[in-house]
């Protein structure tokens, strides 16, 4: 079984030299060479920081914004993962709250936002001053946000 046979790390050291650790091996146990993983991480992300914000001025006209010299490719698949998430939040949110109007309130909202139409063009449609459309429209966003935290 895989479970069976030790783990190994390759240690690096800073003059290139590697050496290779073994579980049950000179009392190494899992928890140690978990630590050196930690340890190993936390210097790449220290080194990934400096890069990103110690750059001289002569290098920045070397290097465009897309060179790997600026990026943080972690921290962006991080961010980009979290602005799915978070939009998809709100997305869901907003539907649930369109779902709770009634037919005439989404047109309604739709005229305003989708289709552009003053609210003075609204009325004049419907037949109504312009004052009862604003306080319909008032109405529907108070429910609207009502859902929203």
């Amino acid at each position: 079984m895989k479970q069976d046979q030790p783990k190994a790390y390759t240690w690096v050291f800073t003059e290139g030299a590697k050496i290779i650790l073994r579980t049950d091996e000179d009392g190494i146990v899992d928890s140690d060479l978990d630590h050196l993983r930690k340890l190993d991480q936390w210097d790449a992300n220290d080194s990934r920081r400096y890069r990103r914000h110690n750059v001289s001025l002569e290098s920045a006209s070397v290097y465009s914004e897309k060179s790997y010299l600026w990026m943080d490719t972690h921290a962006d698949f991080q961010d980009s993962l979290f602005d799915r998430l978070e939009e998809q939040y709100w997305h869901e949110r907003l539907v649930e709250s369109i779902a709770l109007l009634s037919s005439s309130q989404i047109r309604l909202l739709e005229q305003v936002y989708l289709e552009a139409l003053s609210l003075r063009e609204i009325a004049r449609r419907e037949g109504v001053c312009d004052n009862v459309i604003r306080k319909k429209l008032k109405g529907i966003l108070k429910k609207l946000k009502r859902n929203f935290p």
